[in-house]
């Protein structure tokens, strides 16, 4: 019984420890994320401020990527295991509030302030819809959307690295669990 219970207090222990430590918030890191984003937004006003301002969001890929690999190692140390149900949880719990309010707001202010025709209205319903479940950027090139010559205006199309950035939080965990079991 004391063994038992001498477990459930170290459980407890790394859990309450785990959701104290907020990963050690680094503003330095959110400075690098300004910075990404900074040519991009230069670039959407005008691409001539800053002709290849796009690289900004390979940066700010890398700066996930560090993040991430951070965040994993950590519980990796402090549990003994690599723990995605609850890095999947996260993710889902950061991102998925703000982009579902985004897409029903975005999907309302179409319906009421209109579309030209139904097809734009399906076309824009579905890049919506598709975010939500992280592969708007597959839609958009199957249905064959240039993202740098879009000559229409889609009000979801900007979620395309969204897309690329959830896929990444899907396969990237394994990858890493791989290399520390194999590797």
């Amino acid at each position: 019984y004391l063994i038992r219970l001498c477990l459930k207090l170290r459980l407890c222990l790394k859990l309450s420890t785990l959701k104290t430590m907020k990963y050690n918030y680094q503003k330095e890191i959110d400075f690098l994320r300004a910075l990404a984003v900074t040519p991009v937004i230069l670039f959407h006003i005008n691409p001539e401020f800053l002709p290849n301002g796009y690289l900004g969001v390979d940066l700010f890929f890398v700066i996930s990527g560090f993040v991430i690999t951070k965040t994993l190692l950590k519980e990796k140390n402090i549990f003994g295991e690599f723990k995605i149900t609850s890095f999947f949880l996260r993710r889902v719990k950061r991102i998925y509030p703000a982009l579902i309010l985004m897409v029903s707001i975005s999907i309302l202010l179409i319906v009421v302030f209109g579309v030209l025709n139904k097809n734009n209205f399906n076309f824009f319903f579905k890049t919506g819809i598709f975010s939500i479940f992280g592969i708007s950027n597959f839609f958009l090139i199957y249905k064959n959307n240039d993202y740098f010559l879009n000559q229409e205006f889609n009000p979801f199309t900007h979620t395309w690295s969204l897309g690329v950035e959830e896929q990444f939080y899907m396969i990237y965990p394994f990858i890493l669990i791989f290399t520390f079991k194999f590797v």
